[in-house]
């Protein structure tokens, strides 16, 4: 039986762990990404992006399988939005400050004013 090595990056497999080892120093695998609701895509290796800066703006939304009485009764609601969707869709909360004063941001209310 021969071992199998998989890249940690890219999962591509290896049969010669030398040979895995020298890909993984190479690899670079291109990271996808587009949002559910208005369609933007965005894509970026992570050597473009060594501080997170992209991959903080996409939020993965798990709410799972919805249940009985639902109007989404059975489907599974998993979704992808990019930032500007998902500021977007927290602007039409009536309690949308639990959410801005719920960390270390801050936010701008209705009277201009800035609050932390």
């Amino acid at each position: 039986m021969r071992n199998k090595f998989v890249c940690e990056k890219c999962n591509e497999e290896f049969y010669n762990k030398q040979e895995c080892i020298q890909h993984e120093l190479d690899c670079d695998p291109i990271e996808y990404h587009t949002c559910t609701k208005c369609g933007a895509s965005q894509s970026w290796t992570m050597r473009d992006d060594v501080e997170g800066h992209y991959r903080e703006g996409w939020h993965y939304i798990h709410l799972g399988r919805m249940g009985y009485g639902s109007d989404l009764d059975g489907c599974d609601a998993n979704f992808k939005l990019c930032d500007k969707c998902l500021c977007e869709f927290v602007q039409t909360f009536v309690h949308k400050e639990n959410i801005y004063n719920s960390g270390s941001n801050s936010y701008i209310n209705d009277d201009g004013e800035e609050n932390y």
